[in-house]
């Protein structure tokens, strides 16, 4: 199935839930929401690096004292001593806009998942494994962030082992996914064409 075509197929089916979808409707389609949300997290994510950065050529100029400057080989580098958050990005837009585009790609996706999945002989249900494993790592790693380093030991076990856990269950969804449907039909419909 053509890009286009895929693309198109999806966006008239966001909440169709039902039936079989093949690997050939199914990728592009992810690819493209992969793209996009890439491509809007980097444009929020871009500037306030940038404007950090500026803070950081501000500051060496400004306090030659507490800084040091190295340029080299297409290389610049700036060591700051002391603690200067102010010279840090505001992260909490970022943050936002991780999380909506979190949210955005499970709705983009969750339909075409359900029929990828069924297509497979699977039920949709699977496709929900990581969600809990998001759901807790978008809601307190913000939280976490905002602290400013603060965190206690327990609660970054219990990230890093949320994150791991969420990964592997991607990775799993993903090895799924991946897999030749059916050749026959199941009880989620006939073998869908091409």
């Amino acid at each position: 199935m053509p890009f286009i075509s895929s693309v198109r197929h999806h966006a008239t089916n966001l909440t169709n839930f039902a039936g079989r979808e093949t690997r050939a409707q199914f990728w592009p389609y992810a690819i493209a929401v992969f793209m996009l949300i890439t491509i809007i997290c980097m444009s929020l994510f871009l500037p306030p690096f940038f404007q950090s950065m500026e803070r950081f050529e501000r500051f060496a100029e400004q306090h030659p004292d507490s800084a040091t400057v190295k340029v080299g080989s297409g290389q610049r580098t700036i060591r700051v001593e002391g603690d200067h958050p102010e010279l840090m990005p505001d992260m909490g837009p970022f943050l936002v806009a991780v999380i909506l585009s979190g949210i955005g790609t499970v709705a983009l996706l969750a339909a075409a998942v359900v029929r990828r999945l069924h297509d497979l002989g699977r039920s949709g249900r699977w496709g929900a494994l990581p969600l809990p494993f998001l759901a807790l790592a978008l809601t307190v790693e913000p939280a976490a962030i905002a602290r400013r380093g603060d965190i206690e030991m327990g609660l970054s076990l219990l990230l890093f082992f949320n994150n791991l856990v969420y990964l592997g269950c991607v990775a799993r969804l993903f090895v799924w996914l991946a897999r030749a449907g059916d050749a026959s039909e199941n009880r989620f419909g006939t073998r869908p064409v091409a």
